[in-house]
């Protein structure tokens, strides 16, 4: 059975109520999304500049762990060449000694008795004998001699060894005193980059949450558009039906008296004047009595 035009009627007027919430969960999701939208890129603002700092810092932390490859290479290269010395030290200590054991006496006593004989023998005029007693004495002496000269070499080359040791050993000390100052300085950038990480990891969730967000309520004003298009439509092909009725014009007749009674009795009841009785039944189906 056909529906009756006043049924259409209802119809169109329940379209128009949910058109009504329709438009304005719509417009309420696009502020929404509107808001969203603002508000995921103001994360993502802030997570690139969190981003290029992680990056810088991830940077200098590299170089500084590469610089702490190197002083440490240097210093073990230090440590060592010390090493090397002392076993070099070792080695003369150990040839001066059994040297020095071939001398009687001081090999420096020697050295000085050898220098003032012949100093002697050259400087002064002396009796074929005293010359032949300073001869034989210098020749005695002239074996010390070459040996206290090889101790002394010995010597001097057990000096510069030394020197040699202290200054690698400073130098590894000063070199491991670089590195460590490094490996301080490494550890801040480093904690300073787990920091900066973390902080740019919990904005790029909150982003990420906001576009989810976003997208959900555009989705939600675009179901809500649909679904007003969709009443749009139907409201037109629901005026078509009652237009084809052939009662449309009758009913619009009545439609339009009805709406003079409401208003008209609307006004004599404000101003309280007596209704007539089709303005009260008029009132009464409004439900304004």
């Amino acid at each position: 059975m056909a529906a009756t035009p006043d049924a259409l009627f209802q119809q169109i007027q329940a379209l128009r109520e949910s058109n009504g919430r329709l438009i304005e969960e719509r417009e309420t999701l696009n502020r929404k999304a509107r808001e969203l939208l603002e508000k995921r890129n103001k994360f993502n603002e802030e997570f690139r500049k969190l981003a290029a700092e992680v990056k810088e810092l991830r940077a200098r932390r590299d170089e500084l762990n590469s610089k702490v490859k190197e002083l440490k290479s240097s210093r073990n290269l230090a440590r060592e060449a010390a090493v090397s010395e002392r076993e070099k030290l070792d080695k003369l200590s150990d040839r001066s000694r059994k040297i020095s054991e071939r001398i009687e006496g001081s090999p420096r006593k020697a050295l000085e008795e050898f220098n003032r004989l012949e100093w002697k023998l050259q400087t002064t005029i002396l009796t074929p004998k005293a010359e032949k007693e300073f001869i034989r004495r210098l020749k005695d002496l002239e074996g010390q001699v070459l040996v206290a000269k090889k101790v002394q070499e010995y010597r001097d080359k057990i000096t510069g060894t030394k020197a040699a040791i202290g200054g690698r050993r400073l130098q590894a000390q000063s070199l491991h005193e670089q590195m460590t100052k490094v490996v301080e300085e490494s550890e801040v950038i480093h904690n300073k980059l787990v920091e900066m990480a973390e902080a740019a990891s919990k904005v790029r969730y909150e982003a990420d949450h906001a576009h989810a967000e976003f997208v959900e309520a555009c989705k939600g004003a675009d179901n809500a558009h649909r679904e007003y298009i969709t009443n749009l439509v139907k409201m037109r092909e629901l005026r078509q039906q009652i237009s084809e009725s052939g009662q449309y014009s009758k009913l619009r007749k009545a439609q339009e008296v009805r709406e003079k009674l409401e208003k008209s009795g609307s006004e004599k009841l404000g101003q309280g004047k007596r209704l007539s009785l089709e303005e009260f039944k008029a009132l009464m189906e409004k439900g304004a009595i």
